[in-house]
C-alpha cells in the first residue's frame, strides 16, 4: 500500500506510514533461509589440518585422554 501526498498538503509524517504489519510469509520465508544457511555451514564445515588435532575439534570424547 502506498499513501500518495499533495503538493499543497503539509507534510505529517502519520499520513505518510503504511499502517500494514509484515507478512507472516515474509518472516516463514526469513526464518527458513536462515535455518537453511545454518545447516549449510554446519554441514560444510572444514577445519585445517593445524587445528584439527587440537581438543576443540577432536573426535574423542574422554577429556583426561
Amino acid at each position: 500500500m502506498v499513501n500518495a501526498l499533495g503538493a499543497e498538503e503539509p507534510f505529517e509524517p502519520h499520513r505518510a506510514e503504511s499502517p500494514s504489519p509484515i507478512p507472516v510469509w515474509v518472516w516463514v520465508l526469513s526464518l527458513l533461509i536462515v535455518a537453511w544457511t545454518a545447516w549449510y555451514i554446519a554441514t560444510l564445515w572444514n577445519v585445517s589440518a593445524d587445528y584439527a588435532k587440537t581438543p576443540t575439534y577432536s573426535t574423542s570424547m574422554d577429556p583426561f585422554k
